[in-house]
């Protein structure tokens, strides 16, 4: 159903933001990250690798289908966020993305972040884009909490990880 719907790549890799997109690549994960508020974890001497400002949640609503997202619903989620949380998006240096590798979905995801930036900052590339899909491959349930764990692991080593077979985009 999934290579019907042109979800699957039909060649094993996954190509986030390429022109050669052509569908996600399914993978496997177990992930596990231990939240506690700041002020317990400094008060209990944690390690502790990264802070979360603020988080958000939407349902897109009426989409044309699973491999097509909704943009506007994306970008009001993400200006919500900057909104509720004070996040200032010209300090934004890193996203890591959902990124599935989409001929259809990719543009969206890119699209809804232009439009959630525009008018709050006039600066432009900056801020670098990422995905795990293309390392990882799609894993499903875990794909938000890999991201999370890509992201913190990024901060902590300042090394951003490669966006494997992104070459064109």
């Amino acid at each position: 159903g999934l290579s019907q719907a042109g979800m699957l790549s039909k060649d094993g890799k996954c190509y986030t933001f390429d022109e050669r997109a052509n569908g996600m690549v399914p993978g496997e994960a177990a992930a596990v990250v231990v939240l506690k508020r700041l002020s317990k974890a400094e008060a209990d001497g944690d390690r502790i690798y990264a802070v979360i400002q603020g988080s958000g949640v939407n349902y897109d609503g009426k989409t044309n289908g699973i491999t097509a997202p909704n943009g506007v619903s994306q970008s009001n989620l993400i200006k919500g966020i900057h909104e509720q949380y004070q996040v200032n998006p010209e300090e934004i240096e890193y996203i890591v993305t959902h990124g599935t590798g989409t001929k259809l979905g990719d543009p969206v995801e890119i699209n809804a972040l232009n439009e959630a930036f525009k008018g709050r900052t006039e600066k432009q590339r900056y801020c670098a884009l990422t995905s795990t899909k293309t390392n990882f491959g799609h894993t499903l349930a875990a794909s938000g909490l890999v991201s999370l764990i890509s992201l913190v692991q990024a901060l902590r080593y300042e090394t951003i990880p490669a966006s494997l077979h992104c070459e064109t985009e």
